[in-house]
């Protein structure tokens, strides 16, 4: 069982990450953690919100962020999306353009596994 104050903490350290990783991106989008806390990241944030459903499927897909993964999720109703279809396409591809050094793809897996479920 988890206990409240740890999903709590981890999705705010979740929250933490994601705003590092999309700082820079535009279009922004909002993202809602499975805990239902939410944030806006990256810039202009257009009518899009993506929610993780658990910390298990957050970071499954922050691990390998691929088209087909998220897609899986979605069809496994372990990730939603709310918003506009064509502001969709255009945040995914600007993820596209998200360009991590190894070092910091490595110290944010750290980071992601070190989240407790």
């Amino acid at each position: 069982m988890v206990h409240a104050g740890t999903a709590n903490l981890s999705a705010a350290r979740a929250a933490e990450i994601l705003r590092e990783i999309f700082a820079p991106m535009e279009p922004g989008f909002r993202i809602r953690l499975w805990d239902g806390s939410e944030l806006e990241v990256g810039e202009r944030v257009c009518a899009l919100t993506v929610h993780f459903l658990s910390l298990r499927v957050f970071k499954r897909l922050l691990y390998e962020p691929t088209s087909f993964n998220f897609g899986e999720a979605y069809i496994e109703s372990e990730l939603d999306f709310e918003g506009d279809l064509f502001e969709a396409m255009e945040v995914a591809n600007s993820m596209e353009d998200i360009n991590l050094s190894f070092w910091r793809r490595l110290c944010f897996g750290w980071r992601i596994w070190r989240l407790s479920e």
